[in-house]
Formats: C-alpha cells, sequence, structure tokens
C-alpha cells in the first residue's frame, strides 16, 4: 500500500498523491509495480526540470488508468497509462508562462533525456519514452 502523502523516490517536491491523483473521479488510481517504477524516474526528472527553472509546478496528470484516458480524450498510446509521463504548470506565474518554461527546456531535452510536446497551452507535457521519428520536441 502507498502512503500518499509520502514523497516520491528522492524527491522532496512530490508526493505519490499528486501523481496518482484524478479529478475528474477525485480518487487517486492504483499503480502497479512497474508504473510506480516509471513514476519514480518521470518525478526525477520533473525535479530536474524544477532547478533549471527555479520554479515550482503544480502536477496536473500523472498516472491514468485507460478508461479515465478515454474519458478525458488522451492518446491512445499516451505514456501516462504506464506513468512515464507528467503534465505541470509553473506556479505563480503569468498565463504565457508556459511558452517561457517550454523555450528554456526545448534546448536542454537531450541533457534532460526526456520528451516534450510542441503545443501552446496553459500545461507543459514531459515524459521519458525513447524519441520516436517526432523526436524529443514532439507534436501530440
Amino acid at each position: 500500500m502507498i502512503d500518499l502523502e509520502a514523497f516520491i523516490g528522492s524527491s522532496k517536491r512530490f508526493s505519490w498523491r499528486e501523481v496518482l491523483w484524478l479529478p475528474r473521479w477525485e480518487i487517486c488510481s492504483v499503480p502497479s509495480c512497474d508504473q510506480i517504477a516509471n513514476l519514480e524516474h518521470v518525478i526525477e526528472k520533473l525535479d530536474q526540470v524544477c532547478l533549471l527553472i527555479s520554479r515550482d509546478v503544480e502536477i496536473t496528470s500523472g498516472l491514468r488508468p485507460r478508461i479515465y484516458n478515454d474519458l478525458i480524450g488522451g492518446a491512445k498510446k499516451s505514456p501516462h497509462l504506464d506513468g512515464l509521463a507528467i503534465d505541470f504548470y509553473p506556479k505563480n506565474m503569468h498565463k504565457g508562462a508556459c511558452n517561457v518554461i517550454r523555450a528554456l527546456l526545448k534546448p536542454r531535452l537531450n541533457d534532460l533525456q526526456i520528451r516534450m510536446e510542441d503545443h501552446s497551452g496553459e500545461w507543459i507535457h514531459i515524459d521519458c519514452r525513447t524519441p520516436g521519428h517526432g523526436g524529443r520536441f514532439f507534436k501530440p
């Protein structure tokens, strides 16, 4: 049983509740052992992002069960299904801040070993999948 209030892995920023919370259902998802390992890895990357941008962030989406992913219109092969992705936005910044953060992160994606969606929205998606034909900065 996961302690939802506990920090994830070596993170001192993010709790299990934050990455497992399903806002539309107002419950937490229940991860498998593989998903737990994946979430620990992606949160390690998000901690690095926070250090790089000198900001705390709010997680909007972490692990999603298939039925929930379908409900919210997520991609059929979303890395959120495996616990390999996090959506977030920077705390205490103006509305266009996500574009500023994306611009900061884009040249560092290789160093961070993450992918990031190329879109202009009020949240940022990063994941730990191996880059495909779209590279590290990809169109959803």
